[in-house]
């Protein structure tokens, strides 16, 4: 878990990390995501958007 904290560190001072459920859907849609990490505490509604642009992007890249 601490290896993991410092690599997120690590990348957040790089500034390779968005942030902000609208910044990660335009990230997801525009296909510049490698991986999204949402806490258990995140808003329905959040998942419920990032999940969707996710499968959509999916969807999109294996048509």
């Amino acid at each position: 878990m601490n290896r993991m904290l410092n690599m997120l560190g690590l990348c957040m001072r790089a500034g390779k990390i968005i942030s902000g459920e609208k910044a990660c859907v335009q990230a997801v849609r525009m296909g510049s995501v490698c991986v999204v990490i949402m806490d258990k505490a995140a808003a329905k509604n959040a998942v419920k958007a990032a999940a969707e642009s996710i499968i959509r992007q999916t969807l999109f890249t294996a048509a």
